[in-house]
């Protein structure tokens, strides 16, 4: 029972540390992908929090359009795109995440055309707005929301914080110097224990005056 539970305790930690340790690449993978355009998320998944009520409701200029569309998208929510897409697949009324001057943002599109010069283009606008936003081209979408998270943003935004990070720091810790510890007291027990010099010249002194 001893060594099943020894054996059960390392599983853990060994599991403990290899899920720290793909979280950790995780994030740093994030944060780098974020500081270069957020186009090249890790398996083509990306999770963004929403901040802005752009997408919240449909207008009344709006609605009898997306009536078929009742996919809106609360403030804190949290959207996954997939950058495993073309021009081509994108259609009139998906919604999709793309860079702009001001940062990233999630609205749908509501036209799609390509230029004399082949430029491949996009108009999209917010179900909250009355005006469309200005063009863009196809290079700087990021990705199509494929799905929404209600609400969720609250956690996304507690593991990138650094309350999250230090608590990661600690626990990776703990965990480490859990392993020494067993591993010094495996290590102990494997150990022929010496015999006491000075007890064996006693017994030998002993010995003699007998």
């Amino acid at each position: 029972m001893k060594k099943a539970y020894k054996i059960i305790l390392e599983i853990l930690k060994w599991a403990s540390l290899v899920l720290i340790g793909l979280f950790a690449f995780h994030q740093t993978w994030n944060y780098f992908d974020n500081k270069n355009g957020g186009k090249h998320p890790l398996f083509g998944v990306k999770d963004t929090v929403i901040v802005t009520g752009s997408m919240s409701f449909v207008t009344e200029a709006n609605k009898e359009e997306l009536k078929d569309y009742p996919d809106q998208i609360q403030i804190n929510d949290v959207i996954t795109t997939t950058n495993r897409i073309t021009y081509d697949s994108l259609n009139v009324y998906d919604v999709i995440l793309f860079n702009a001057s001001k940062g990233n943002i999630c609205h749908r599109i509501i036209k799609k055309y390509v230029t004399s010069d082949g430029k491949q283009m996009l108009v999209t606008r917010g179900d909250a707005n009355d005006i469309a936003d200005a063009a863009i081209e196809y290079d700087a979408v990021i990705g199509k929301v494929i799905k929404i998270k209600p609400k969720l943003g609250w956690l996304i935004n507690f593991i990138n914080s650094p309350y999250f990070l230090l608590g990661l720091s600690v626990s990776v810790g703990c965990i480490s110097i859990g392993i020494l510890v067993a591993s010094k007291d495996k290590k102990d027990e494997k150990s022929p224990q010496k015999p006491n010099k000075l007890k064996t010249e006693n017994k030998q002194e002993t010995n003699e005056k007998s």
